[in-house]
């Protein structure tokens, strides 16, 4: 029922958007053409979800180093990301400002020209954080917070109604995304001018190959947080859990790492699908075993580093990790994929039930990697980044585009 109200109220919510959005630029708020060309910017990167703060990184990184810049980090500290603590955000920018319930620093103070906002959702942000209102301060601009797999559905959710209409540019994580952007803008004459640039997902440059041969012994598991099987992909936490901790237990020459998506315990819990003592009581059978380990760091490219092969759940990071050349099960649904990332599921070891996701594992753990130079040449086309970064792309993009 809540669906059904929140879709309707969706759709009554459009026509007032666009005059919403009638008047920003009526404002002047939109009009791309403003500080174009000027060096001397303010750029307010705000960020609330460490796990997704690899995709600004290298922008980040790149503007950092641009004198005629001020850069400024804000993160907001709240529970719906327990790593998202002020110590995360200091220990990436000393001086960066802290947001928090009842303490949410103005945007305007800071002098902002343009705004990154991590996620595109309002409802992780505090009221002076929506689209809405930033977009009145400042150029409101956009960075995918993981690279998209998917088809419609989740785009729809990504560039949703609240947040696509206030940008003023996007840089798509891929050409499927990029074409939705492209398209999505014809929709109203007030999102006509909206920038959108493929120039590559930054996120790449921080992944590289590597060269791995032989056996598997250590694997990577990324149960998914979604349990909404129709349009979602639903997790395949509660079909694989006690089965793969058994099998890991009783295999000691191999290991385990547990890498659940952040939101993945919380809704379960809130879903009614655990409790919280139950959550607990898995916490602490991982605990007891000496070759399983449950991974909830902020940077996932350190697990990336340690583990030989990945067991996934449909998620973004399945193409980070086919970045580096190493094997991947795939268990979603591959109908759901666009077609731009169908190749690498298609180079990936499918798994269906629990019978084909314990033949894989046994399979690699014997050496057994008949796609790996296939993955591997893919790999070098999919991802070939040309002669110059890609942050150091939207970095220029910042000071001549937008």
């Amino acid at each position: 029922m809540n669906k059904i109200i929140h879709d309707i109220g969706h759709t009554i919510l459009i026509p007032f958007r666009a005059l919403q959005i009638c008047a920003l630029r009526l404002e002047g708020k939109r009009n791309r053409e403003k500080f174009k060309g000027q060096e001397n910017k303010v750029i307010v990167f705000i960020a609330n979800y460490p796990q997704g703060w690899n995709s600004f990184k290298p922008v980040y990184d790149a503007l950092k180093k641009d004198k005629k810049k001020k850069v400024v980090l804000v993160g907001y500290v709240s529970e719906r990301y327990p790593s998202s603590t002020e110590s995360f955000w200091k220990k990436i920018d000393p001086d960066a400002v802290i947001a928090k319930e009842g303490q949410v620093p103005s945007i305007a103070a800071l002098s902002a020209d343009l705004i990154f906002r991590q996620t595109p959702y309002d409802d992780e942000f505090p009221e002076e954080y929506t689209a809405s209102k930033l977009s009145k301060i400042a150029k409101l601009c956009y960075i995918p917070y993981g690279y998209q797999l998917p088809n419609k559905i989740h785009l729809d959710s990504e560039y949703n109604d609240w947040f696509f209409p206030f940008l003023t540019a996007i840089y798509a994580c891929s050409d499927v995304s990029y074409q939705y952007c492209m398209e999505k803008k014809k929709l109203y004459k007030t999102t006509e001018d909206i920038r959108v640039f493929n120039y590559g997902y930054p996120r790449f440059e921080l992944l590289s190959e590597v060269e791995s041969s032989g056996p598997v012994s250590r694997f990577l598991w990324i149960p998914r947080w979604s349990t909404d099987e129709v349009k979602n992909d639903g997790s395949g936490f509660f079909k694989y859990s006690d089965l793969l901790l058994d099998y890991f237990s009783k295999h000691q020459e191999l290991s385990l790492w547990i890498r659940p998506h952040p939101l993945m315990f919380g809704n379960f819990i809130r879903k009614n699908l655990m409790s919280e003592a139950e959550v607990q009581e898995y916490r602490r059978k991982i605990e007891e075993l000496p070759n399983i380990f449950l991974d909830e760091g902020a940077d996932y490219i350190e697990t990336f580093s340690k583990v030989d092969a990945m067991i996934a759940d449909f998620s973004g990071l399945v193409v980070e990790f086919f970045v580096s050349g190493k094997p991947i099960i795939y268990c979603g649904d591959k109908g759901k994929i666009n077609h731009d990332a169908l190749r690498i599921v298609t180079l990936c070891y499918n798994a269906e039930d629990w019978n084909s996701l314990q033949s894989h594992i046994e399979e690699l753990s014997r050496g057994y990697d008949p796609e790996k130079e296939e993955r591997r040449k893919y790999c070098k086309e999919f991802f070939h980044r040309g002669e110059h970064s890609i942050a150091k792309k939207i970095a220029d993009s910042c000071t001549n585009e937008i």
